[in-house]
């Protein structure tokens, strides 16, 4: 069964999402993506090009698809060229979204407490407390960059709420 969802699209031309200039399907996303996708997904097939901000995008959408990616997905895709540069920008060895196969699992396995959803229930308070001490050395009318802000704010409350010194 390996390769058998490889072999039955290589022979064939993507198939391209019909979309504007430069903006690609940017509107058609902007009000119900999941809805879209879907129906690219029906009109397309599992396999389809897209074009978003004038950058060319494959998509791979459907169950065929989903177990082709768990069974086969580490021998044809890798993080590297995407989040590499990032990783060394940073200089590390384990960044988790710049790992593949059994680097990454193990990055998750050993994060996964500081991201679980029960750290977060059982120190609501602290979380609370972090948000509610940035919002008040903001002014009013004070312009603040989103997401460097928002950020600050979540890394704080991750390094806090399972114990870990935050950076404030």
């Amino acid at each position: 069964m390996k390769g058998v969802f490889v072999q039955s699209i290589a022979s064939r031309p993507i198939p391209r999402a019909k979309s504007l200039p430069y903006l690609g399907v940017a509107l058609d996303l902007r009000v119900d993506p999941l809805r879209h996708f879907l129906n690219l997904y029906h009109e397309l097939g599992p396999i389809f090009q897209i074009t978003l901000l004038g950058r060319p995008i494959i998509v791979m959408a459907g169950l065929e698809a989903n177990r082709f990616l768990a069974r086969d997905g580490e021998t044809y895709f890798t993080s590297e060229p995407l989040f590499g540069g990032l990783a060394q920008e940073m200089g590390s060895d384990a960044f988790l979204v710049a790992l593949d196969g059994p680097a990454h699992r193990h990055q998750r396995k050993i994060q996964q407490r500081g991201f679980s959803r029960d750290t977060m229930q059982n120190n609501l308070g602290v979380v609370k407390q972090i948000t509610y001490d940035f919002v008040q050395t903001w002014s009013v009318g004070q312009r603040l960059p989103f997401f460097p802000t928002l950020q600050r704010i979540v890394t704080d409350q991750l390094g806090d709420a399972d114990g870990r010194a935050c950076v404030r």
